[in-house]
Protein backbone atom coordinates (compact mmCIF):
# COMPACT_ATOMS: atom_id res chain seq x y z
CA UNK A 1 0.00 0.00 0.00
CA UNK A 2 1.36 3.41 -1.00
CA UNK A 3 1.93 5.97 1.71
CA UNK A 4 -0.41 8.95 1.69
CA UNK A 5 1.29 12.06 0.33
CA UNK A 6 0.36 15.70 0.97
CA UNK A 7 0.79 18.05 -1.97
CA UNK A 8 0.36 21.81 -1.69
CA UNK A 9 -0.23 24.10 -4.65
CA UNK A 10 0.32 27.74 -3.73
CA UNK A 11 -0.45 30.70 -5.99
CA UNK A 12 1.96 33.55 -5.31
CA UNK A 13 1.35 37.21 -6.15
CA UNK A 14 2.95 39.39 -3.51
CA UNK A 15 6.70 39.40 -2.71
CA UNK A 16 6.02 40.40 0.90
CA UNK A 17 3.66 37.42 1.38
CA UNK A 18 5.85 34.80 -0.24
CA UNK A 19 8.10 33.65 2.61
CA UNK A 20 5.43 33.30 5.28
CA UNK A 21 2.88 31.61 3.00
CA UNK A 22 5.35 28.94 1.87
CA UNK A 23 6.47 28.35 5.47
CA UNK A 24 2.93 27.94 6.82
CA UNK A 25 1.90 25.74 3.90
CA UNK A 26 4.85 23.47 4.69
CA UNK A 27 3.77 23.32 8.35
CA UNK A 28 0.23 22.32 7.36
CA UNK A 29 1.46 19.62 4.95
CA UNK A 30 3.91 18.13 7.46
CA UNK A 31 1.06 17.69 9.95
CA UNK A 32 -0.70 15.56 7.34
CA UNK A 33 2.22 13.47 6.07
CA UNK A 34 6.01 13.27 6.17
CA UNK A 35 5.93 12.80 2.39
CA UNK A 36 5.12 16.25 1.04
CA UNK A 37 5.48 18.26 -2.15
CA UNK A 38 5.14 22.03 -2.52
CA UNK A 39 4.37 23.54 -5.90
CA UNK A 40 4.31 27.31 -6.35
CA UNK A 41 2.63 29.02 -9.29
CA UNK A 42 3.87 32.57 -9.75
CA UNK A 43 1.09 34.71 -11.18
CA UNK A 44 3.25 37.81 -10.81
CA UNK A 45 6.92 38.11 -11.85
CA UNK A 46 7.67 40.25 -8.79
CA UNK A 47 6.94 37.31 -6.49
CA UNK A 48 8.97 34.91 -8.61
CA UNK A 49 12.06 37.12 -8.46
CA UNK A 50 11.81 37.63 -4.68
CA UNK A 51 14.42 35.50 -2.90
CA UNK A 52 13.35 34.16 0.51
CA UNK A 53 14.54 31.64 3.07
CA UNK A 54 11.46 29.51 2.27
CA UNK A 55 12.48 28.93 -1.36
CA UNK A 56 14.32 25.74 -0.40
CA UNK A 57 11.00 24.15 0.65
CA UNK A 58 9.60 24.41 -2.89
CA UNK A 59 9.85 21.25 -4.99
CA UNK A 60 8.60 22.72 -8.23
CA UNK A 61 7.64 26.20 -9.46
CA UNK A 62 6.16 27.60 -12.62
CA UNK A 63 4.87 30.85 -14.09
CA UNK A 64 1.10 31.15 -14.37
CA UNK A 65 -0.90 32.92 -17.06
CA UNK A 66 -3.06 34.76 -14.49
CA UNK A 67 -5.91 34.51 -17.00
CA UNK A 68 -8.34 33.43 -14.29
CA UNK A 69 -6.26 34.54 -11.30
CA UNK A 70 -5.66 31.71 -8.80
CA UNK A 71 -8.26 29.50 -10.48
CA UNK A 72 -6.39 29.26 -13.79
CA UNK A 73 -3.16 28.79 -11.79
CA UNK A 74 -4.50 25.66 -10.10
CA UNK A 75 -5.68 24.28 -13.45
CA UNK A 76 -2.28 24.94 -15.02
CA UNK A 77 -0.41 23.49 -12.06
CA UNK A 78 -2.38 20.24 -11.99
CA UNK A 79 -1.86 19.77 -15.71
CA UNK A 80 1.89 20.34 -15.40
CA UNK A 81 2.73 18.50 -12.19
CA UNK A 82 1.14 15.27 -13.39
CA UNK A 83 4.39 15.01 -15.36
CA UNK A 84 6.40 15.24 -12.13
CA UNK A 85 4.27 13.51 -9.47
CA UNK A 86 2.66 10.07 -9.59
CA UNK A 87 -0.50 10.70 -7.61
CA UNK A 88 -2.35 8.10 -5.55
CA UNK A 89 -6.09 8.45 -5.04
CA UNK A 90 -5.61 8.89 -1.29
CA UNK A 91 -3.12 11.76 -1.60
CA UNK A 92 -4.22 15.01 0.04
CA UNK A 93 -4.17 18.08 -2.19
CA UNK A 94 -4.06 21.49 -0.53
CA UNK A 95 -4.84 24.55 -2.65
CA UNK A 96 -3.91 28.02 -1.41
CA UNK A 97 -3.21 31.56 -2.45
CA UNK A 98 -0.57 33.60 -0.66
CA UNK A 99 -3.06 35.67 1.35
CA UNK A 100 -4.24 32.71 3.43
CA UNK A 101 -2.05 33.52 6.44
CA UNK A 102 -1.85 37.30 6.10
CA UNK A 103 -5.26 39.00 6.21
CA UNK A 104 -6.08 37.79 9.74
CA UNK A 105 -4.20 36.38 12.75
CA UNK A 106 -2.62 33.06 11.78
CA UNK A 107 -0.47 30.88 14.02
CA UNK A 108 0.45 27.32 14.92
CA UNK A 109 -3.07 26.91 16.34
CA UNK A 110 -4.52 27.48 12.87
CA UNK A 111 -2.01 25.03 11.44
CA UNK A 112 -3.07 22.36 13.94
CA UNK A 113 -6.81 22.81 13.47
CA UNK A 114 -6.70 23.07 9.67
CA UNK A 115 -4.26 20.23 9.07
CA UNK A 116 -6.25 17.94 11.36
CA UNK A 117 -9.43 18.66 9.39
CA UNK A 118 -7.62 18.08 6.08
CA UNK A 119 -6.13 14.81 7.29
CA UNK A 120 -9.39 13.44 8.69
CA UNK A 121 -11.44 14.26 5.60
CA UNK A 122 -13.37 11.36 4.13
CA UNK A 123 -13.75 10.54 0.43
CA UNK A 124 -15.92 13.00 -1.50
CA UNK A 125 -15.32 15.75 1.05
CA UNK A 126 -13.87 19.15 0.19
CA UNK A 127 -12.58 20.90 3.31
CA UNK A 128 -12.14 24.65 3.77
CA UNK A 129 -13.62 27.83 5.19
CA UNK A 130 -17.33 27.31 4.51
CA UNK A 131 -19.74 30.24 4.55
CA UNK A 132 -23.52 30.20 4.13
CA UNK A 133 -25.63 32.52 2.03
CA UNK A 134 -28.66 34.21 3.55
CA UNK A 135 -30.62 33.01 0.53
CA UNK A 136 -29.97 30.34 -2.08
CA UNK A 137 -27.94 31.52 -5.03
CA UNK A 138 -28.27 30.36 -8.61
CA UNK A 139 -25.13 30.98 -10.64
CA UNK A 140 -24.95 29.86 -14.25
CA UNK A 141 -27.85 27.52 -13.63
CA UNK A 142 -26.45 25.84 -10.51
CA UNK A 143 -28.10 26.36 -7.12
CA UNK A 144 -26.12 26.58 -3.87
CA UNK A 145 -26.67 27.40 -0.21
CA UNK A 146 -23.02 27.92 0.74
CA UNK A 147 -19.63 28.66 -0.66
CA UNK A 148 -16.06 27.60 -0.06
CA UNK A 149 -13.56 30.44 0.40
CA UNK A 150 -10.78 29.91 -2.13
CA UNK A 151 -7.83 31.12 -0.04
CA UNK A 152 -7.21 27.64 1.44
CA UNK A 153 -8.98 24.31 0.89
CA UNK A 154 -8.29 20.63 0.35
CA UNK A 155 -9.53 17.44 -1.26
CA UNK A 156 -8.29 13.93 -1.90
CA UNK A 157 -6.74 13.45 -5.33
CA UNK A 158 -9.53 11.02 -6.18
CA UNK A 159 -12.08 13.80 -5.61
CA UNK A 160 -10.39 16.73 -7.36
CA UNK A 161 -12.60 16.11 -10.38
CA UNK A 162 -15.50 17.62 -8.40
CA UNK A 163 -13.64 20.94 -8.53
CA UNK A 164 -12.41 20.95 -12.13
CA UNK A 165 -11.94 23.07 -14.02
CA UNK A 166 -11.22 25.63 -11.33
CA UNK A 167 -11.52 28.44 -13.86
CA UNK A 168 -15.11 27.74 -14.84
CA UNK A 169 -15.76 31.25 -16.15
CA UNK A 170 -13.15 31.01 -18.90
CA UNK A 171 -14.38 27.51 -19.70
CA UNK A 172 -17.81 28.94 -20.64
CA UNK A 173 -17.29 31.90 -22.95
CA UNK A 174 -21.01 32.56 -23.47
CA UNK A 175 -21.49 32.88 -19.72
CA UNK A 176 -18.36 35.02 -19.38
CA UNK A 177 -19.56 37.37 -22.11
CA UNK A 178 -22.91 37.78 -20.38
CA UNK A 179 -21.36 39.80 -17.55
CA UNK A 180 -22.11 43.50 -17.77
CA UNK A 181 -21.23 46.44 -15.54
CA UNK A 182 -23.46 49.50 -15.85
CA UNK A 183 -23.96 52.35 -13.40
CA UNK A 184 -21.95 50.42 -10.78
CA UNK A 185 -24.27 47.44 -11.01
CA UNK A 186 -23.27 43.95 -12.14
CA UNK A 187 -25.42 41.52 -14.06
CA UNK A 188 -24.69 38.14 -15.62
CA UNK A 189 -26.71 35.45 -17.33
CA UNK A 190 -28.48 32.34 -16.05
CA UNK A 191 -28.20 33.50 -12.43
CA UNK A 192 -30.69 34.77 -9.87
CA UNK A 193 -31.03 38.38 -8.77
CA UNK A 194 -29.75 37.69 -5.25
CA UNK A 195 -26.27 36.59 -6.38
CA UNK A 196 -26.03 39.50 -8.81
CA UNK A 197 -26.94 41.96 -6.06
CA UNK A 198 -24.50 40.30 -3.70
CA UNK A 199 -21.67 40.69 -6.20
CA UNK A 200 -22.63 44.31 -6.84
CA UNK A 201 -22.53 45.06 -3.11
CA UNK A 202 -19.17 43.34 -2.79
CA UNK A 203 -17.50 45.27 -5.61
CA UNK A 204 -19.30 48.59 -5.11
CA UNK A 205 -20.03 48.77 -1.37
CA UNK A 206 -21.99 51.70 0.02
CA UNK A 207 -19.95 51.39 3.21
CA UNK A 208 -16.31 51.90 2.24
CA UNK A 209 -15.20 49.79 5.23
CA UNK A 210 -16.88 46.75 3.72
CA UNK A 211 -16.56 44.95 0.43
CA UNK A 212 -13.65 45.06 -2.01
CA UNK A 213 -10.73 47.20 -0.86
CA UNK A 214 -10.21 48.37 -4.47
CA UNK A 215 -13.81 49.44 -5.05
CA UNK A 216 -12.91 52.98 -6.14
CA UNK A 217 -10.64 51.84 -8.95
CA UNK A 218 -11.51 53.16 -12.41
CA UNK A 219 -10.41 50.13 -14.41
CA UNK A 220 -13.21 48.12 -16.00
CA UNK A 221 -10.92 45.21 -16.88
CA UNK A 222 -9.74 44.87 -13.27
CA UNK A 223 -13.29 45.10 -11.96
CA UNK A 224 -14.41 42.39 -14.38
CA UNK A 225 -11.47 40.18 -13.41
CA UNK A 226 -12.39 40.54 -9.75
CA UNK A 227 -16.02 39.74 -10.55
CA UNK A 228 -14.97 36.63 -12.47
CA UNK A 229 -12.83 35.51 -9.52
CA UNK A 230 -15.76 35.79 -7.10
CA UNK A 231 -18.05 34.00 -9.53
CA UNK A 232 -15.45 31.24 -9.92
CA UNK A 233 -15.39 30.86 -6.15
CA UNK A 234 -19.18 30.54 -6.04
CA UNK A 235 -19.22 28.16 -9.02
CA UNK A 236 -16.47 25.95 -7.56
CA UNK A 237 -18.56 25.39 -4.44
CA UNK A 238 -21.87 25.01 -6.26
CA UNK A 239 -20.53 22.57 -8.86
CA UNK A 240 -18.72 20.49 -6.24
CA UNK A 241 -21.90 20.02 -4.23
CA UNK A 242 -23.96 19.49 -7.38
CA UNK A 243 -21.70 16.62 -8.46
CA UNK A 244 -21.88 14.81 -5.13
CA UNK A 245 -19.09 16.30 -3.03
CA UNK A 246 -19.72 17.50 0.51
CA UNK A 247 -18.35 20.85 1.69
CA UNK A 248 -16.88 20.48 5.19
CA UNK A 249 -15.58 23.35 7.36
CA UNK A 250 -12.05 23.13 8.70
CA UNK A 251 -13.17 25.05 11.81
CA UNK A 252 -15.79 22.50 12.85
CA UNK A 253 -16.60 23.80 16.36
CA UNK A 254 -18.14 27.15 17.26
CA UNK A 255 -15.36 27.91 19.73
CA UNK A 256 -12.82 27.74 16.89
CA UNK A 257 -14.53 30.55 15.00
CA UNK A 258 -15.14 32.50 18.22
CA UNK A 259 -11.45 32.30 19.04
CA UNK A 260 -10.61 33.65 15.61
CA UNK A 261 -12.95 36.62 16.07
CA UNK A 262 -11.43 37.41 19.47
CA UNK A 263 -7.94 37.30 17.99
CA UNK A 264 -8.94 39.72 15.23
CA UNK A 265 -10.28 42.07 17.93
CA UNK A 266 -6.92 41.69 19.71
CA UNK A 267 -8.54 40.40 22.90
CA UNK A 268 -5.72 40.71 25.45
CA UNK A 269 -6.44 37.45 27.30
CA UNK A 270 -6.62 35.38 24.12
CA UNK A 271 -3.45 36.96 22.75
CA UNK A 272 -1.63 36.37 26.07
CA UNK A 273 -2.62 32.70 26.26
CA UNK A 274 -1.70 32.02 22.63
CA UNK A 275 1.70 33.61 23.13
CA UNK A 276 2.30 31.84 26.44
CA UNK A 277 1.56 28.40 24.99
CA UNK A 278 3.15 29.24 21.61
CA UNK A 279 -0.09 28.73 19.72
Amino acid sequence: MNKQRAVGILVSYYPKYKEKSILYLQKILLKISTDIKIIVVYNAPEAESEVTTSDSFVDFSMSGSNLGWEFSAWDEALKEIKNHVNFNDDDVLVFANDTFCHHWPFSQLNVNLISDAFKRAKPKQVVGDIKRFKEDIVVNGVRSTMWLASYLFSSRYSDVGHLLPFDKVNADIDFKNSLEIKDRKISFGNSNLYVQERLTNRLFPKDKNKGWYNSEVNDSDLIKSKAFAIINEFLMSAKAADTGAKLVPFYQKKWMRSLGRLRRKNNWLVVFLLQKFKL
